[in-house]
């Protein structure tokens, strides 16, 4: 017989003290889930604008993945608000997996032959 099962005001408070248990349980791991850990590496900046740098993309020397210069992203500050920049395209979104979303302008010409 489970303690949940018993009768009387002992069942019932027996199962109350489950339930606030369960209940702070839940909530530390939700707190726990909700701590934002860093990006980008230590004393590096792990945002420019509106995008977040995640690492093995960074801004400055020594921020970025050593093995290639295509993790470097120019924070440009020529625009209204900073700008990150892969070379000369504008970057709209890193993801933590790594992938990083660009504009790019591109233009069709059409001829009659």
């Amino acid at each position: 017989m489970l303690f949940w099962e018993n009768s009387g005001a002992m069942g019932f408070h027996s199962m109350l003290v489950l339930v606030t248990c369960v209940g702070v349980m839940l909530r530390a791991i939700m707190a726990a889930a909700a701590i934002a850990y860093p990006l980008a590496l230590p004393n590096c900046s792990d945002s420019c604008g509106d995008v977040k740098i995640p690492y093995p993309f960074g801004t400055t020397e020594g921020c970025y993945r050593k093995e290639s210069r295509d993790f470097f992203i120019i924070c440009s500050k020529s625009y209204d608000q900073p700008q990150p920049m892969s070379r000369d395209l504008p970057v709209t979104n890193i993801s933590i997996e790594g992938e990083m979303d660009i504009l790019m302008h591109y233009s069709v010409s059409c001829y009659n032959q």
